[in-house]
């Protein structure tokens, strides 16, 4: 089968048309298989399957760099448009030896972001598996929090919390109750 014309599209696809068919393929494609007017096309469900891989595979980017997502949830993602698991976690497998999915590096600044923020280290731990980051990974991520964003955090708590129950009587326990819900176990030390 030749291939007798080759239409531009937009968003760099192309339709590729043949003597009895024609179908769209991105640009990638058309140059890796050598789609051009005249040439034989050697196998086209081969060049269909790594289309729709390529497709998925910058799908899958995309998501990862737009909402700084864990390995799993991006295998999730995957999985919801209907791509099979095995499908689904070859592209994670190359997105991850490309270096653009670390679960470790995303978990250790997320972990340092929410230390500064005023988040405990209970609830930390509770935000990173619902990010679904493997047991592991939160221990070493929350093990490698600098004290410094700790403290950043705390210091923040403390003036908001203050503020928020100065004219209150129980001073004290509604601090401590504010601190354990921000997930510390107990009102940590202030350094000034």
């Amino acid at each position: 089968m030749k291939v007798s014309k080759l239409v531009k599209k937009k968003n760099l696809l192309y339709e590729v048309v043949c003597e009895d068919k024609s179908f769209i393929v991105a640009e990638e494609t058309v140059l890796k298989y050598k789609l051009f007017e005249g040439n034989d096309i050697p196998n086209e469900l081969e060049i269909l399957e790594y289309d729709l891989e390529r497709r998925y595979y910058n799908q899958a980017l995309r998501y990862q760099f737009r909402f700084n997502k864990s390995e799993q949830e991006v295998i999730n993602y995957l999985l919801a448009k209907e791509l099979s698991f095995s499908m689904a976690n070859k592209i994670v497998t190359e997105l991850k030896s490309k270096g653009l999915i670390n679960d470790l590096a995303l978990a250790t600044n997320l972990a340092s972001s929410m230390a500064r923020l005023g988040n405990g280290p209970l609830m930390i731990k509770v935000k990173l598996k619902n990010h679904l980051f493997p047991e592991n990974i939160i221990a070493e991520a929350t093990d490698s929090i600098a004290y410094e964003d700790f403290q950043e955090g705390v210091n923040r708590l403390y003036k908001k919390g203050l503020k928020q129950y100065a004219k209150h009587p129980n001073q004290s326990l509604k601090l401590k109750e504010y601190f354990y819900r921000h997930g510390y176990p107990d009102i940590p030390k202030l350094d000034v």
